[in-house]
């Protein structure tokens, strides 16, 4: 999809934008004013109905065992392996060619989803933004960089800070 003209246009470098929820995440590529969905996938998080639930009826009551809460517990850490597992195989298939890297992720998930790029890809990461993304249409992600670009202000809060970058003038 072509990104409108007054956007950032991602001319220097082909650019991977990850958004991230907890079990899913899809993966865009953005290049010479283009931006697309190259990937995206979504795990399920929890145990279909009834499965593992231990249940006894005794004179009109239900009485749920410990396997319910056990059950969940161990189908949410499941579900975090699949996603970290499905992830990083994605990764692998749209990292080719990037040249830097925006995250869109809830805040919680900035250091599971920096923990899975490798290792070589750390100093492209040129942004975060934090909140639910997911459901966001691409040009609104667009949106968002070309503001992080238009509006790097320094802020100097310290008057040391203002007395060492006098100095240099």
């Amino acid at each position: 999809m072509k990104i409108p003209e007054k956007s950032y246009q991602f001319k220097k470098d082909k650019t991977l934008l990850i958004v991230s929820g907890r079990f899913s995440a899809s993966f865009f590529t953005a290049e010479d004013g283009n931006i697309k969905k190259v990937k995206s996938f979504s795990v399920e998080k929890e145990p279909k109905k009834e499965e593992g639930v231990l249940k006894l009826k005794r004179k009109g009551m239900n009485h749920h065992g410990t396997a319910l809460k056990d059950e969940k517990e161990e189908a949410k850490n499941k579900a975090e392996r699949d996603f970290k597992k499905e992830f990083k195989n994605n990764l692998k298939e749209v990292n080719k060619g990037i040249r830097s890297i925006f995250i869109f992720t809830p805040k919680f998930m900035e250091g599971i989803i920096k923990d899975l790029l490798p290792q070589n890809t750390s100093g492209m990461i040129r942004g975060s933004f934090y909140g639910n993304f997911l459901n966001s249409h691409h040009l609104e992600l667009v949106g968002k960089i070309h503001q992080f670009h238009t509006s790097k202000k320094v802020i100097i809060s310290s008057g040391e800070a203002r007395k060492i970058l006098k100095k240099k003038k």
